[in-house]
């Protein structure tokens, strides 16, 4: 039995709430802390590196994404990073924050925004990510793509490497991969007041959870060898949440022995995102490391 499983009702919501896990602050604090570093930060991203904002992808106003560097040549490295939110939260104005690190290492920043529930459901939303990846890949044919997630960010980016009818053409242009405190299970919202407005069935969960479907799409095995991923976690994420890291880790490197994980000691479900846009932090180290693998 999962260990999501053995949880009472009451722990078992504890464990998928994720602004719950942080010493001596309380869930309120968290949270509003992080919109207002990501919010800060995003601006200034956007006062200070070159950018094109709301670049449609689709025909709904939500359709969009933002490009942080223009100024890069037309082959250099795209980050294409999807916000977290439990697919029902959350918007790009809080997610350009890691665009200044990047930017300056060479690498340009796409920040994608998509339809959130209950609106669509989940599998709407991953048919999304692949309609703007497609879109980024007819801008720069000549460049790669990192794509990049947190939290249900990280389960969207996470989904393309189980999708067998994924255009190829799309798989060519990923590179790489990195998930920070990603959804990998999603069968323990089911029976949390965060289903209602996900909708998820057991059997839906299961259609949108990369730990239980496993399989990965053939091209990507192709270059196994060479397909870096990366999986970040914070120390004070929950059980659950490092859980499902850690075992989706070990899932992955049975076909991809470029894949690792890494805790990040004293941060949390939030801060450990908002650490990859300083390049001193631990959790920015470690991306820098995997930027590197790209030089």
């Amino acid at each position: 039995m999962s260990t999501w499983e053995n949880y009472s009702p009451e722990e078992l919501i504890k464990q998928m709430s994720v602004s719950h896990w942080t010493p001596d602050r309380t869930p309120e604090e968290v949270m509003n802390q992080h919109i207002q570093n990501s919010l800060s930060e995003t601006k200034s991203a956007r006062d200070t590196i070159s950018n094109k904002l709301g670049i449609a992808y689709g025909e709904e106003a939500t359709q969009i994404f933002d490009e942080y560097g223009t100024e890069l040549k037309d082959d250099a490295l795209i980050f294409f990073w999807i916000h977290g939110g439990y697919w029902q939260e959350g918007t790009k104005e809080i997610a350009g924050h890691m665009a200044p690190n990047l930017v300056a290492r060479g690498v340009r920043n796409v920040v994608v925004e998509y339809s959130l529930a209950p609106k669509v459901k989940v599998a709407e939303i991953q048919e999304e990510i692949i309609q703007a990846l497609r879109k980024v890949g007819e801008m720069f044919p000549k460049a790669k793509i990192v794509v990049g997630g947190h939290s249900a960010g990280g389960q969207l980016a996470a989904m393309l490497l189980h999708n067998k009818s994924l255009d190829p053409i799309i798989c060519e242009k990923i590179a790489g991969l990195v998930f920070s405190s990603g959804v990998f299970d999603l069968r323990p919202l089911v029976a949390t007041p965060l289903n209602i407005a996900l909708g998820l069935t057991i059997e839906t969960a299961e259609a949108s959870s990369p730990l239980i479907l496993k399989e990965i799409h053939s091209h990507f095995l192709s270059k196994k060898e060479t397909f870096p991923i990366l999986v970040i976690v914070g120390e004070y994420d929950s059980n659950e949440f490092k859980r499902q890291s850690e075992e989706y880790q070990k899932l992955l490197q049975a076909s991809f022995p470029c894949a690792e994980v890494v805790t990040i000691e004293k941060e949390d479900h939030f801060t450990v995102v908002e650490k990859l846009s300083q390049k001193d932090s631990l959790a920015g180290i470690e991306l820098g490391k995997f930027l590197d693998k790209f030089v």
